[in-house]
């Protein structure tokens, strides 16, 4: 298993959250660990099966990813963990009914900012508990 994308141990805070990014978008994975790292999380980048044997306290996902697509992943996780959050990121405009019930939020990429995405992923980690 891979080590943590997380700053140093002794820069996490206790109530740090652990947040799994799933997407074959390298780009925004990057920039996306580093804005939930700066914010105080502990960011992975991972999969289902991460999911399955860590504590995860919170999933950002891809939609469109080669292999797979976002609703499959979704799906599988929340077999596993349903309380867990799950916020997509897609470039779509909108969703079909399969995708009802496996997201908490849908945000399209490139129409919120930093602080709107990292407010989101607040609003969503509030409602479950520590």
């Amino acid at each position: 298993m891979l080590a943590p994308i997380a700053p140093p141990a002794e820069s996490v805070p206790d109530d740090a959250r652990t947040i799994l990014c799933i997407d074959d978008d390298v780009t925004g994975l990057a920039a996306r660990k580093l804005l939930l790292q700066s914010a105080g999380h502990r960011v992975f980048e991972e999969g289902i099966q991460f999911f399955q044997a860590e504590r995860v306290d919170f999933v950002v996902l891809g939609y469109c990813m080669s292999g797979m697509k976002g609703t499959t992943v979704a799906s599988e996780l929340k077999a596993i963990n349903a309380s867990v959050p799950i916020v997509v990121l897609s470039g779509m405009s909108n969703f079909s009914g399969e995708a009802d019930g496996l997201f908490d939020q849908w945000l399209a990429k490139g129409s919120h900012g930093p602080e709107e995405f990292l407010a989101c992923i607040k609003t969503l980690l509030e409602r479950r508990p520590a």
